[in-house]
């Protein structure tokens, strides 16, 4: 009642292709026999040379998973591949990013001799990156990261740094990725990007001119037997096989959970096939280095170079789940920032917080896959996304608090005060600029006062006040404990800092509010439309140059046709425009010596938009927010 696949030879004779032969065949087993004729169309020969299948990794759940269940279950797929490979001696199989594999090995780590032993056989292999970034999204820092992390992982746990990248599934590649990975030492990549007009085999090359080898691939689901993969194999490489090239790969996308049970026993035959089909982890690995040699040698394959957009365009990912993107964004800078701050402090003595910043990375490396921050396709995973981002936020935010607290309590802030000052009755603030260049900007900063203050006074180094507003104040009975204030710090040294010093006594100034609908400063001067509110003009006092002419900042909404968004996927419209209610605008001025701020407020769509142009003197910038309150935007 079994059933069995047998892979037979049949010698052809003088047949030729188009051909059909009616083949007889006996069965024998044991007094069992069975004798049949079938027909067999004779087909062209195949090309001799090496197909390297990669699986035993990529397998889609039906749902998107979060941190635990993927962890979960990337542990068992490790130990079921570490499994098979026991049994049979020719299978080998691929690990996948390292953010997954890593896990593998450190939570079982009687699975990793068993690893580094396949890896070393070239049966095992991972991808030199931790994760598969969204590169339309995350910064250039992330990329590099994602690189240094993995080939460190796969260095480390696997003893091979690895030679292939896999942009597998993933809605576009950077332009600069190509530089990246030749800078980190790897040879090519593997993508099925679905991009059209791509070549199969190219030098991909990046601005700078750097170029390593891009094999583009279809994606292929299954297969579901020997039968189905052969025929993949020999429908996949047909094409470079026929350019001149002795190999190929092919990457499998499972269709059950990894590894087929048709594998166990059968790759020994396979690698008898025409072409010899090989299942190998390192598959990627060793179809570069076939390839390169092969281009590389005289009278060798001619590769074409294109430096061509490698994106897809689905512009619903790019606009839905904002808060994901901004937060995401956010993070970034925060540990960016805080790995600045500790770096500086570590140079004057402070223990630097790897491991902190290390959790950092990790959860903006995890985070910022397609899955997560491009599209988010169920709450679970949307959820776990912000998660590990706030816990990233928090912990660089401490990192980064902690450095400068360390990085100020090393400055002289006594000596520097100015001789009026009570030094009893002043805390010192210190501005650092992290900068290449002199600094005047504006600042914000939390001053506690554990004793109490009646007012606030801040001065700079030369004793002279300083203009601020004060953006957020607690106070005990009728006594100051904790301040926000903001201010502008003015030429602050490059790679230095300034010390202000903040008084318990004094006086804030107030805003005042003024008529009109312009504000400027010795840069720039901003007209708002007053029956719109949009930004209308945009003045540089130096040349004389209108900037633009509004509006600027307009606002409108667009209907979605709900019915081609892919569930928020791709970006689609009726054309149906709404824009906001015909005014006047309600538009507020404000100003102190420092500063002016300009504000416009309009229904719209049952709510507000509310637009605020904010100058400040000596800083040549204009500050733009605009805040939808309340506005539906449903199906917008």
């Amino acid at each position: 009642g079994e059933e069995y696949e047998a892979l037979l030879s049949i010698p052809l004779g003088e047949a030729t292709p188009g051909e059909a032969l009616n083949v007889e065949i006996v069965l024998e087993h044991e007094n069992l026999g069975a004798r049949f004729t079938t027909p067999l169309a004779v087909v062209p020969a195949r090309q001799q040379g090496t197909v390297y299948v990669v699986t035993g990794n990529r397998y889609h759940t039906g749902a998107a998973e979060d941190q635990a269940a993927e962890m979960e279950r990337a542990i068992a797929q490790v130990r079921r591949n570490c499994l098979v490979a026991e049994q049979d001696e020719r299978y080998g199989f691929d690990l996948g990013d390292a953010y997954t594999w890593r896990t593998a090995l450190v939570a079982q780590p009687e699975l990793r001799d068993d690893v580094r032993r396949l890896v070393g056989m070239l049966r095992c292999g991972g991808h030199p990156g931790y994760g598969t970034p969204d590169e339309r999204i995350v910064c250039g820092e992330v990329l590099v990261r994602n690189l240094a992390y993995g080939v460190q992982a796969q260095d480390e746990l696997l003893g091979d740094p690895g030679g292939c990248y896999f942009a597998w599934n993933v809605p576009g590649i950077c332009p600069q990725t190509p530089e990246i990975l030749a800078e980190a030492g790897l040879m090519g990549l593997v993508g099925n990007v679905p991009v059209r007009g791509k070549p199969s085999l190219f030098r991909h090359q990046a601005p700078s001119g750097a170029r390593v080898l891009h094999r583009h691939k279809r994606g292929m689901e299954g297969p579901g037997s020997l039968a189905a993969l052969r025929e993949a194999v020999s429908e996949q490489s047909r094409e470079v096989m026929t350019e001149g090239l002795g190999s190929d790969i092919l990457v499998v996308e499972s269709a059950t959970v990894p590894p087929e049970p048709f594998y166990l026993g059968a790759c020994g035959s396979l690698r008898q096939a025409s072409p010899s089909i090989v299942v190998s982890g390192t598959g990627g690995h060793e179809f570069m280095r076939e390839a390169l040699d092969r281009a590389g040698a005289e009278g060798g394959v001619t590769l074409a170079t294109t430096a061509r957009v490698m994106h897809t365009h689905r512009l619903g990912e790019l606009v839905s789940q904002p808060e994901v993107k901004i937060a995401y964004g956010a993070v970034e800078h925060l540990v960016l920032d805080a790995e600045r701050w500790a770096t500086f402090a570590a140079l004057l003595g402070a223990q630097y917080p790897e491991s902190a910043l290390d959790l950092c990375w990790r959860q903006l490396l995890f985070t910022g896959r397609p899955d997560c921050l491009g599209f988010a396709a169920t709450p679970e995973v949307y959820v776990d996304t912000l998660a590990a981002l706030h816990e990233a936020a928090t912990v660089a935010r401490h990192v980064g608090d902690e450095a400068a607290a360390y990085i100020a309590g090393q400055a002289d802030t006594a000596s520097g005060a100015p001789p009026r000052l009570d030094p009893h009755d002043a805390e010192a603030l210190v501005v650092f600029n992290p900068s290449s260049w002199m600094r005047t900007d504006v600042c914000e900063a939390r001053v506690a006062f554990p004793r109490g203050a009646a007012g606030i006074t801040v001065f700079d180094d030369g004793g002279r006040p300083v203009a601020f507003g004060p953006l957020m104040v607690e106070k005990l009975n009728t006594r100051m404990v904790f301040a926000c204030i903001r201010f502008v710090a003015r030429d602050v040294p490059a790679l230095g800092y300034r010390t202000y010093y903040v008084q318990r006594s004094g006086k804030t100034a107030q805003m005042e509010p003024r008529a009109g609908a312009q504000i400027e400063n010795e840069y720039f001067l901003v007209l708002a439309d007053p029956l719109t509110g949009a930004l209308a003009k945009l003045v540089d006092k130096d040349s004389g140059v209108e900037c633009g002419v509004g509006p600027l900042n307009d606002v409108l909404a667009l209907d979605e046709d709900a019915a081609r968004t892919a569930g928020g996927r791709d970006l689609w419209t009726t054309g149906a425009m709404t824009r906001p209610d015909g005014g006047p605008a309600k538009v507020t001025v404000v100003q102190t010596e420092w500063m002016q701020e300009l504000e416009s407020t309009i229904p719209f769509l049952g709510g507000e938009v509310v637009r605020t142009l904010t100058l400040y003197a000596g800083v040549r910038r204009v500050d733009c927010s605009v805040r939808l309150e309340g506005v539906d935007v449903e199906d917008r």
